[in-house]
């Protein structure tokens, strides 16, 4: 597979032409991190955007006194680090890989060149931008009205949405997810959402298969969040 294909699997370069996407691929660097390698760090000043091709990558940012609040778990197909190339500010938060993972990245020059020879690359890029602010606006929303069972409820159904595979037995979420990190998601301590999950649990929602969660009925388990 071509790196031109890979970037065609993301929503931002997917509705570009065969021809346009292995010249970009041309441009793009492919890199593999480890888990826990960190790809960049808040404060850095940022030149680069990134595609997943394979793995996670969690988006995070750091309280003076250690806390990590995590922004968001990214799977194959999202992409990261766009903002950095058309504000010019430096990194707003850490991205770090939580397991092997291979990326695509492209420097602002490549980027911008192309939304200028493709406008339509433009209207996919504030599709890209306007469900992260949305996803940002329901999470501050979460906080100010659900409790912690109902945080975790609708996180959960949002990454079965995003990154679900439809099985037998309802949605697997293929991104591995701690209980650490789903805390650290819904801004809440690991054992209250130790005790939401068992909570879901006991009503048939979610069960944990290896390291991912199976959610048996997404539509029932976004109600348990309202």
């Amino acid at each position: 597979m071509t790196k031109g294909t890979d970037l065609g699997r993301t929503a931002l370069f997917a509705g570009l032409d065969e021809t346009v996407l292995e010249a970009l691929g041309e441009k793009a660097i492919h890199r593999k991190y480890r888990k826990g390698n960190v790809i960049f760090v808040q404060g850095e000043q940022g030149e680069r955007c990134f595609t997943i091709v394979e793995g996670a990558v969690k988006i995070s940012a750091y309280h003076p006194d250690g806390r990590e609040a995590v922004m968001a778990v990214l799977g194959p197909g999202d992409v990261f680090g766009e903002l950095s190339l058309f504000d010019n500010a430096p990194r707003s938060a850490d991205a770090t890989a939580i397991e092997n993972t291979e990326l695509l990245s492209l420097d602002t020059s490549a980027v911008t060149e192309a939304i200028r020879l493709h406008p339509e690359l433009a209207i996919a890029l504030l599709r890209v931008l306007g469900r992260r602010l949305r996803h940002t606006n329901e999470a501050l929303q979460d906080i100010a009205f659900f409790d912690v069972p109902g945080r975790v409820a609708r996180r959960i159904a949002d990454l079965a949405d995003a990154h679900g595979e439809k099985t037998d037995d309802g949605v697997i979420i293929e991104l591995p997810l701690s209980q650490e990190n789903l805390a650290q998601m819904v801004g809440a301590t690991r054992e209250s959402v130790n005790k939401a999950l068992s909570l879901l649990k006991r009503r048939g929602l979610v069960t944990r298969v290896g390291r991912r969660y199976l959610v048996t009925d997404v539509q029932k388990l976004r109600s348990r969040a309202k």
